[in-house]
């Protein structure tokens, strides 16, 4: 089935089709805005000019009726919607032979004849569809061939209705009035759904079910565009649909009704029919009690298209053969009897009415002679019903009135709740006979007629979805809506009748399917797998775990099925408790998408040995914390969670602030002035007298372990007073504030790793810790905590990867008094090693020196100094790695999982560096740029200026740049510029004998051109690829900031923020921009010398020219960029550090000045756009 066509037309289709009924109803005087008065005459009405009779009127009125009461763009949908589900209809019929008419309506048999066979031949069709001989005689002479297309299309639909009453529902004829004009025309509907889907992909009647999530996905990804909106009635079916996959549907029908019926009749044949069947070692086939074929009941409460219901069918055929009835007479017994179906979207209930009607139809090719009942249902709700109707329909009964009441107000907003929705006791019998007493009357007034044509219909549908949510079902199959972003009236409804499960709605409907089916039967779902780990889910799997039995699970890899958005997983409930144990398989590490994962499903079915198929009792999971679906578990892990004391016992997991605005109250460490930032507070008592703005903040971070992260403050001044009155401050765990903790990452893109934390640091939710009751324990646990055992453990306790405090306190610890001291001291020097790894980056607020100075020894070359750094990192490395095997040797043994795990740690999991050669050699020109700003000295460890007073004692062996500007230039055009600055460096800390060997290493590490210089390979880094790697290291914060002229970059230069002054803009101006400026200018100059001069070759003017063309553009936009540094040097902006570089940056972005050649205000950065 070719996909991408079905999409194409589904939405092509889609546009032709509404636009088309619109333009309908415009003709009829009906817009959005208004419904103009028509004609009216005794027996009809006048349009355009043109008579129609009593039946049309009938129509007109009725629609109008409903325009008023529904709305317009909801009527106007629904009819679009509504023959876009009878064009694909009668496609799928016409090329399936399957039409009562026995020929082609929408197009024909002769692939070269665009006429449809039905229309050349109509007039023998007169009787068949009760067509008027002379009406089509006087069309057929008046050549008006498309109007008596229409009228041929409607009588076909009119019939169809018969056999099909859901899909060509009688009741909304009066859309028949909307039926597009000019079908027969080459952009017509009709011809599209000819020409752009394949002929054979109507064989398939899934077909039906892929077009109507292609027709409504323009719909579904207009909601979910919409982040912040809550889901309504009219954004449910759309933004729930989704199409299950073939062997999806198969695994949850097989394992549920074909294990239901083999527990009750053991065949062999049926068994092997059973692609998707899984035989597990505990199936007691035969041991159940019997039941009548006819009896066995299969509901899909949110049915879609019908896609799960076609296949039982064809489940229920072979179990009736199995039975002995004969072939012709099975279809209608299925339908009638067996199969039963609802769905909150009409659409899609019209869908799976026709699906399963065209599945019957295969099998018995006279089924439409035969009197059957299709029990598909689209929920409705009752709002239209009005007081007065229920007066009407009562007539003084109160019994009547009283039921007839009940029944409208459990249906109120229906189409909000589905079916979801659990009805009370009604007696239907009481309505039903009223009504038909009503119906049976020999005079009947006006009202009673409105009461009976209007109303009656409605009720009618709301008794027949009562009579399917009011009953419970052998076997109960679904793939339910995913979505948590209920609008107010559903969130309140499921938190008064679905509390313990009111997370998401597939939950809600993983419980009210079980209400739905009856003991000893059985429920499958297909649903996102966050409901076998995560806390929130955690009364539900308590609910299955105590009363349901898990049959057979399978879990399915997280990005497997491409048209979800969650990981998924799909599951068969018995519903009743049973010892009998589950059979699950584990896909989750095989890639490749959903064709991969049904290979891997077989190949497990087939092999009950292969390593990713388990069986377990579900009665395990209750044993482990929070009662996960943790199926892989060992019996040796099983043991560690029964003996173990949970860490809550020794340690307390808290989560920590959410701040309501982190933009405005945390900051990285380096924009603020470390003078402002107190480092070293120690309890949230004192804080109050404390007079410092900032305080360091544990976010979360990446994976690291044992120390680091450390990155972000707080504004927690006068005792947070801004945040707190800013009003959307949640202080969890005020009182943990500042204390020592271990911590971790709620969530992780890869294991979880835990932290050291000394005291001083506030914590974030995202940055979650946990606070050891007798510090004794603290680096037992910690290691503990780090170690492989741990890993396991959350494998189990949550497997998504979402770390949440419950799951730490749930880990059980296992003490062994003998190994403390061992394993104390390994800690120990894991935090160091950890520890000075993360200070040798100068994103740390430890950094002292460049890795480079500090292991230079008495070396002249740079070399020499990276080597030293580079076996420094690498012990230290290898030490690291060594200690965390040697602690995960320990664990294992205390644990006795020596049977499931191994002490090796990958290199990818050590959370300390090894020396890279060109990521250090970036990072010492870094660190030499600081030395040209001030930043640091060659005189004093760690920061020399970051804010506050300039203090010249720190700076004796090199000067920083006086005017806190440094050029980038790619020719030498000022005495200070960038390379000049290096070389000076670079000479005083190496000596000036080696100069040329280390800038020839440093160039050959970033990466030399065969035909540059050392001097021109790093020029070009600072002017193409240094800010890029700046805005890297410091998170798009940075602490040097690159002025930028243009795209040309006729002027580049750097700024150290923290020295910035109201001044500096002017002087980068007097001094830099009009000094560039006088140099293009002599340049030009220059060129044009050798263009005059007469002794040049035409090589050499052609190459001057050429020259004089770039400084041209150059000098071009340095004039621009003038403007704008003149415009925001008067302004004399100051900056508040405090305020971050977010905010400082933007002071000097999108600057608007007129453009002397357009007279036009236009925008442009002062510095380069982050």
């Amino acid at each position: 089935m070719n996909k991408t066509q079905l999409r194409k037309f589904a939405a092509t289709a889609r546009k032709r089709i509404e636009d088309a009924v619109k333009q309908k109803a415009y003709s009829f005087g009906i817009t959005k805005d208004e419904i103009n008065p028509l004609q009216e005459l005794s027996d009809g009405l006048i349009i355009n000019g043109t008579v129609i009779g009593e039946r049309e009127q009938k129509q007109y009125n009725h629609l109008k009726n409903r325009i008023l009461m529904e709305g317009y763009e909801t009527v106007m949908d629904e009819a679009a919607y509504t023959w876009f589900n009878r064009f694909v209809a009668m496609r799928y019929m016409e090329v399936n032979d399957f039409l009562p008419i026995n020929m082609r309506i929408l197009s024909s048999k002769k692939p070269d004849k665009r006429e449809p066979d039905a229309l050349t031949e109509i007039l023998s069709l007169v009787d068949d569809l009760d067509l008027n001989r002379e009406r089509v005689y006087q069309m057929k002479e008046d050549s008006q061939l498309n109007e008596l297309y229409q009228y041929l299309l409607i009588k076909q639909s009119i019939k169809l209705g018969d056999i099909l009453p859901n899909v060509f529902d009688p009741i909304t004829d009066d859309l028949a009035l909307l039926l597009p004009d000019n079908l027969l025309n080459e952009n017509s509907v009709i011809r599209d759904i000819v020409t752009m889907v394949d002929e054979q992909d109507w064989t398939e009647v899934e077909i039906v079910g892929w077009l109507y999530q292609y027709y409504i996905a323009d719909q579904k990804e207009s909601f979910f565009s919409n982040r912040g909106k809550k889901a309504g009635k009219k954004d449910i079916p759309v933004a729930t649909q989704l199409f299950t996959p073939k062997w999806i549907v198969k695994y949850m029908v097989d394992n549920s009704l074909g294990k239901y019926w083999l527990e009750r009749y053991p065949d062999k044949d049926i068994e092997t029919s059973l692609d998707y069947y899984l035989k597990s070692g505990d199936n007691n086939l035969g041991d159940k009690p019997a039941v009548d074929i006819e009896q066995l009941t299969f509901l899909d409460p949110s049915c879609g298209s019908g896609h799960i219901l076609v296949y039982a069918f064809d489940v229920y055929y072979k179990l009736y053969l199995s039975r002995g009835y004969r072939e012709r007479e099975i279809p209608k017994l299925i339908l009638n009897n067996n199969l039963f179906g609802l769905d909150i979207d009409k659409r899609a209930a019209q869908l799976a009415t026709f699906a399963l009607t065209m599945k019957a139809r295969e099998y018995d090719r006279r089924l439409f002679s035969r009197d059957y009942k299709v029990h598909i249902h689209s929920i409705e709700e009752s709002n239209t019903i009005e007081n007065e109707y229920v007066e009407l329909l009562a007539d003084e009964n109160t019994d009547v009135k009283t039921v007839t009441e009940l029944l409208v107000s459990v249906y109120n907003d229906a189409k909000l709740y589905g079916s979801i929705l659990q009805v009370p006791e009604i007696d239907i019998s009481l309505i039903e006979g009223q009504m038909e007493s009503i119906k049976n009357r020999t005079e009947i007034d006006i009202f009673t007629t409105e009461l009976i044509e209007y109303v009656f219909p409605l009720i009618e549908d709301l008794i027949d979805q009562y009579k399917l949510l009011s009953k419970t079902y052998d076997i109960v199959v679904t793939n339910p809506p995913y979505m948590n972003n209920f609008n107010k009236n559903l969130k309140d409804f499921i938190n008064k009748h679905y509390k313990d499960y009111k997370k998401d709605l597939f939950s809600v409907f993983i419980y009210r399917c079980t209400l739905f089916t009856k003991e000893h039967g059985y429920t499958a779902l297909m649903t996102p797998m966050v409901w076998m780990f995560i806390s929130s889910y955690e009364k539900l799997r308590n609910y299955i775990v105590k009363h349901k039995s898990i049959g057979s699970l399978v879990h399915l890899e997280y990005s497997a099925f491409k048209d979800a958005t969650v990981p998924l997983c799909t599951f068969v409930l018995k519903n009743e408790f049973s010892d009998e144990k589950g059979t699950y398989i584990r896909l989750t590490e095989f890639t490749g998408g959903m064709d991969v994962q049904e290979e891997k499903f077989l190949e497990a079915k087939h092999d009950s040995t292969t390593s990713f198929r388990y069986e377990t009792d579900s009665s395990n999971f209750s044993k482990i914390p929070g009662s996960p679906i943790a199926y892989w578990i060992s019996n040796s892990m099983l043991k560690v969670f029964v003996e173990g004391i949970l860490l809550e016992e020794y340690a307390e997991a808290k989560n920590g602030f959410t701040t309501g605005n982190n933009n405005l109250f945390l900051r990285l460490w380096h924009e603020v002035d470390p003078h402002n930032i107190d480092f070293h507070e120690s309890s949230i008592e004192y804080v109050s007298e404390n007079t410092h703005t900032w305080f360091p903040y544990n976010k979360g971070g990446s994976f690291r372990k044992w120390y680091g992260n450390l990155k972000h403050v707080i504004n927690w001044s006068d005792n947070g007073r801004e945040i707190k009155n800013y009003g959307h401050l949640v202080p969890r765990s005020l009182s943990y504030m500042f204390k020592t903790s271990l911590t971790w990452s709620k969530i992780s893109s890869a294991s979880i790793s835990f932290r050291f934390v000394p005291s001083g640091n506030m914590f974030d939710v995202a940055g979650l810790s946990m606070f050891v009751k007798n510090k004794i324990y603290l680096n037992y646990l910690f290691a503990l905590l780090n170690s492989k055992v741990t890993k396991r453990i959350l494998l189990m306790l949550s497997p998504t990867l979402n770390f949440e405090t419950g799951h730490i306190r749930s880990i059980p610890v296992i003490y062994n008094d003998k190994r403390h001291n061992l394993i104390s001291d390994i800690v120990n020097i894991n935090k160091i090693l950890s520890k000075n790894d993360w200070n040798s980056f100068e994103t740390s607020w430890d950094f002292e020196d460049h890795p480079f100075i500090i292991h230079k020894k008495d070396s002249a070359l740079i070399e020499n100094s990276f080597n030293n750094w580079e076996e420094v990192a690498e012990e230290r490395f290898y030490q690291l790695k060594a200690n965390e095997e040697e602690l995960n040797r320990i664990f294992i043994d205390i644990y006795g999982l020596q049977d499931e795990l191994t002490p090796e740690v990958e290199e990818k999991d050590v959370t300390v560096n090894k020396a890279v050669l060109d990521r250090d050699v970036k990072s010492f020109l870094s660190y030499l740029v600081g030395l040209m700003f001030g930043r640091y000295s060659l005189d004093k460890k760690g920061l020399a200026y970051a804010g506050g007073e300039w203090d010249e004692s720190h700076y004796t062996s090199y000067k920083p740049d006086d005017t806190n500007i440094i050029p980038l230039t790619e020719d030498q055009y000022f005495e200070d510029d960038i390379m000049n600055k290096i070389e000076e460096l670079v000479s005083l800390i190496y000596g000036k004998e080696t100069l040329e060997e280390n800038l020839r290493f440093i160039a050959e590490a970033l990466k030399m051109k065969s035909n540059e210089s050392a001097r021109d390979r790093i020029r070009r880094y600072f002017m193409k690829e240094f800010y890029k790697d700046h805005l890297k290291t410091y998170q798009k914060r940075p602490i040097y900031w690159q002025f930028t002229s243009g795209k040309r970059g006729a002027f580049k230069g750097l700024m150290y923020l923290h020295r910035y002054h109201k001044y500096t803009v002017a002087q980068l101006r007097t001094e830099y921009i009009l000094h560039q400026a006088t140099v293009l200018d002599n340049l030009i100059t220059h060129e044009q010398q050798v263009i005059a001069d007469e002794t040049s070759s035409a090589t050499q003017k052609a190459r001057a020219q050429k020259t004089i063309d770039e400084y041209t553009k150059d000098r071009a936009e340095l004039a621009k960029y003038d403007r704008v540094i003149e415009h925001v040097a008067r302004q004399q902006i100051d900056l508040d550090l405090d305020d971050g570089v977010k905010v400082n940056y933007q002071k000097f972005q999108n600057i608007e000045v007129t453009d002397d050649t357009s007279n036009k205000p236009k925008k442009q950065n002062v510095f380069e756009k982050i």
